[in-house]
């Protein structure tokens, strides 16, 4: 029973514990007797996914070792002065507090069994009895536990804090459910899912226990429990009366606003499933993945009403709607139901729909809220792509742990980073290593953050290093890993004060709750610990499938030979010693861009389009000097597109490239966009006649033109002079370019930049050329800019920026 409770408790923590355990002295001296302590500790340590077996194997261990003797000098406090034992406890009691990081997770004790007739007398009969658990500040959790007629109660002692009693009545519940329950406990995943919690029965019970509290924040106001669960009956009700029924998938395209958090919630009211759309992306492929999903009604706002009425598709637009008085429809749904779905690349060009169960986001909650340290005190940012599942964490997560979702509705740029690293509101958010990059390189300095996500692409030892040094010591920092398949997140690390700045990659962690991993080979047999391995999960997160896709989720929803329904990921990684994954590629060309998921293949399909190209290749090139990996595309046209031998790049197939470039923005997202496009004779086959990866080098396709001019500028003023050169310094810097190779019409994009590198670049800019005084009118530009980053558009909106701070 210990053990199990420890595992449960470990999974709950979400990283490395230490157990107390105290063991009763009596067992070596039946006949001791005293009024004294007569217990000393013996100490259980445990990873995320270590088997109640495996702890209590430690357990009896250390017991038969009688090592609990060997803590009678309790590391070495006896022999200090009063004063100086004193003061280090404190310290202790103080670090533990402030930083989460206590010397001991938590106390369990197990007094036995007791004969309630030997507590009894005549006139007085005891019918229950209780233990008193251990309490000390340097511990912040206590469980007693107590057996008596076929009873066992359980007395809590936990230090206070914001969200504690909701978290600790759901690690008792689990406790109660698994001790309850019949069989064997579950080797890996400590928590049992409780049946029948859903999203929306979970945000009902915030919204009757904290109606006043803020939901949702946004530039333009903000929207208690109460406000949001009014305005989401209005949509549920609306939707109902227009067809949509339980089970339904209901789209959404909106921006992030508080309309669109709305429109979100009152689709899971309806009892349907909301499929986040970007109103960023092409038309082209807002109206392929509606094609695609099959669905016949789209929420949105007004700002987005004539791209959301495509087809047939019934639109409702929610700034239309009255903002309460809705009767709220019987809520419906199960764990068995959809939540939401979500698009990922596919790798024959066309995309997948993912669709994830309550179930699935129920489980996450369970570890996502001592991973993120959620509660009524998060804020949560929410900047991403609404098309992602990183946005449904975003929405989702703090919503359904009392706290409240920040949206920043800007695309990123400096100065919203530094508003939402900086300001007073966010302080929870998810990043990916490229954008934690840029904000290390900007040096900002942030602000009261609880917690940081960093996941969606390999985090490596330097660059953990340098976030622990920007985010400071009472920050939790994580590595998560998650496929969307797998409920958003399915692993995570609770990174140490002081990671290592080796260059390995940092390790992904251990499983959530309730999940499961296997490490197998091509035969599907498992791989001994250390050896690398293709990862599948199993659990309550597994995702249901791919909609409307029965092949390709046969392929990747397997049933392993145990009769265990598994998601294989297709992404390579080894076990550790402490159980810990460690991530070691892909068995695919699929790569991650910015966090997002790209299959080089549906790339390749959207360019062979393109009327004047016969063939193409896109492949990922990892960019030493940034770590990050970028799409570099290779095409064959005919001989009248200006192909190169190879040495030389000919105006021509710039011109071709910059074609490409606008034929792909209409089809795919930006980061879908390659960083990179050589127009080259041919591409290099192997032996087999298959793609030679290794051959397609950047180096070797293209020579830039040498040029010994600089950036030609809107004036031939010095000063304009002296901007436009230091403006050509930076670009060379961010870009890793010879300076002599820039002219004004040079393109950021096309010299292999993105939107994270363009963000560093403008911000350097910004801070260094333009100053503080015309940085305002500067960041005014930018949204014209970004179509069309050329090095003289750059330079013009540079020079005119700093004249009108300088006017004032």
């Amino acid at each position: 029973m210990v053990a199990r409770i420890a595992e449960l408790i470990t999974a709950a923590v979400g990283g490395k514990t230490r157990i107390m355990v105290p063991v009763d002295l009596r067992r070596h001296d039946k006949d001791l007797r005293s009024t004294a302590n007569l217990a000393l500790p013996l100490f259980l340590d445990a990873t995320p996914g270590d088997s109640w077996s495996r702890i209590h194997a430690q357990l009896l261990r250390g017991m038969v070792e009688s090592r609990e003797l060997g803590e009678m000098n309790n590391g070495g406090l006896q022999q200090m002065p009063v004063w100086m034992a004193r003061s280090i406890l404190r310290a202790g009691m103080s670090i533990g507090t402030r930083t989460g990081g206590n010397l001991v997770s938590a106390i369990v004790s197990h007094t036995g069994t007791v004969d309630l007739d030997e507590l009894s007398f005549p006139g007085f009969a005891a019918t229950e009895v209780w233990g008193l658990p251990v309490h000390t500040g340097m511990v912040p959790l206590s469980i007693a536990v107590m057996e008596a007629r076929d009873r066992t109660e359980l007395v809590v002692s936990c230090r206070n804090g914001a969200g504690i009693a909701s978290r600790l009545e759901r690690l008792l519940d689990d406790i109660a459910t698994a001790l309850g329950a019949q069989g064997q406990p579950r080797t890996i995943g400590a928590q049992a899912t409780r049946p029948g919690r859903t999203v929306t029965s979970i945000f009902d019970g915030l919204v009757r226990s904290a109606p006043d509290a803020p939901a949702a924040i946004g530039p333009d106001g903000q929207l208690s429990y109460a406000e949001l669960d009014a305005r989401a009956d209005v949509v549920a009700a609306e939707l109902h009366g227009r067809g949509v029924r339980h089970g339904d998938v209901v789209a959404v395209l909106a921006r992030r606003t508080l309309d669109a958090v709305v429109g979100h919630l009152g689709i899971l009211k309806a009892g349907a499933a909301f499929l986040a759309l970007d109103p960023k992306h092409p038309d082209e492929r807002i109206l392929g993945i509606l094609a695609d999903s099959g669905v016949r009604h789209c929420v949105t706002e007004r700002a987005s009403k004539g791209r959301a009425a495509f087809g047939e598709t019934d639109v409702l637009v929610v700034d239309d709607l009255p903002h309460s008085g809705a009767d709220k429809l019987p809520d419906l749904a199960t764990a068995d139901d959809l939540v939401y779905v979500t698009y990922t690349s596919g790798s024959t060009g066309r995309p997948k729909g993912v669709q994830i169960e309550h179930r699935g986001i129920v489980n996450l909650m369970r570890s996502a809220t001592d991973w993120y340290r959620l509660g009524p005190e998060t804020r949560y940012a929410h900047y991403h792509t609404q098309a992602a599942d990183m946005a449904c964490a975003a929405l989702l997560l703090p919503l359904l742990s009392g706290g409240a979702v920040v949206l920043v509705p800007d695309d990123i740029n400096h100065l919203v980073l530094s508003e939402m690293l900086e300001g007073s509101t966010v302080n929870t958010m998810m990043v990916t290593p490229s954008l934690l990059e840029v904000m290390v390189r900007l040096e900002l300095r942030p602000v009261g953050m609880r917690a940081v996500s960093i996941g969606g692409e390999a985090l490596h030892g330097p660059l953990a290093a340098r976030a622990r040094e920007l985010f400071g010591p009472d920050c939790r920092l994580l590595n998560s890993y998650g496929p969307a398949e797998m409920s958003i997140v399915c692993t995570a690390l609770v990174l140490d004060d002081e990671p290592s700045a080796a260059p390995q990659p940092v390790p992904i962690g251990g499983p959530a709750a309730d999940t499961t991993v296997h490490l197998l080979d091509p035969d599907r047999l498992p791989v001994p610990d250390g050896e690398i391995g293709e990862l599948y999960f199993g659990g309550p997160q597994v995702a249901r499938g791919y909609l409307n896709r029965p092949d390709v989720t046969a392929e990747r929803f397997i049933t392993l030979s145990t009769g265990e329904r598994c998601y294989r990921t297709g992404d390579l990684a080894r076990r550790l010693p402490g159980n810990a994954l460690e991530f070691a590629g892909r068995v695919d060309s699929q790569v991650k861009i910015r966090g997002n998921r790209v299959e080089p293949g549906e790339v390749q399909a959207a360019i062979e389009q393109h009327p004047l190209v016969g063939r193409a290749a896109v492949a990922a090139v990892r960019r030493a000097e940034r770590g990050d990996n970028v799409l570099a595309a290779y095409v064959v046209g005919g001989t009248e597109t200006g192909a190169t031998d190879g040495q030389e790049r000919s105006p021509r197939s710039d011109q071709m490239a910059q074609q490409l470039r606008d034929f792909l923005a209409q089809k795919v997202p930006a980061y879908m966009i390659p960083a990179e496009i050589h127009i080259v004779d041919e591409i290099p086959l192997t032996a087999n006649g298959k793609l030679d990866s290794a051959g397609l080098s950047v180096t070797d396709a293209v020579v830039r033109e040498q040029a010994t001019d600089t950036a030609e500028g809107p004036g031939s003023a010095d000063s304009d002079r002296r901007i436009e050169d230091e403006i050509a310094a930076i670009w060379a810097k961010v870009l890793v370019v010879d300076v002599s190779t820039l002219r004004a019409d040079s393109d950021f994009f096309a010299l292999g930049g993105d939107s994270l590198a363009s963000v560093e670049m403008l911000s350097q800019v910004s801070r260094t050329v333009v100053g503080r005084a015309g940085e305002a009118a500067f960041v005014a530009e930018l949204e014209d800019l970004v179509h069309q980053l050329t090095l003289g558009r750059v330079c013009a909106a540079a020079v005119h920026a700093k004249l009108a701070g300088e006017l004032g």
